[in-house]
């Protein structure tokens, strides 16, 4: 699968993100408050939505997308096409 495309449009990578972003506030908004599986849950719907983001802006953009998981990756990709996205990985001391 490590060659598989990505056969989804850039609208539906961003509605099934919106999903995602869904799946997290569900976690955030449980009855019985915020205890350890919701927010492991909430940490890998984040991590889904962000993945989907990314695949959705480089299929946008045209860019031939393979599936997976890997965030790295799709960054670095999304780096090339627009150097902003390089202001995502800058991190606070």
């Amino acid at each position: 699968m490590k060659d598989k495309k990505v056969t989804e449009s850039s609208l539906e990578l961003f509605d099934m993100a919106n999903g995602d972003i869904e799946g997290v506030e569900g976690q955030l908004y449980k009855k019985f408050g915020f205890e350890k599986r919701n927010r492991i849950l909430a940490v890998s719907y984040s991590q889904l939505a962000v993945e989907k983001l990314f695949k959705g802006y480089l299929k946008y953009n045209n860019e031939i997308v393979t599936w997976g998981h890997n965030l790295n990756k799709y960054y670095k990709q999304s780096c090339n096409l627009d150097k902003s996205f390089i202001n995502f990985d800058k991190r606070e001391n």
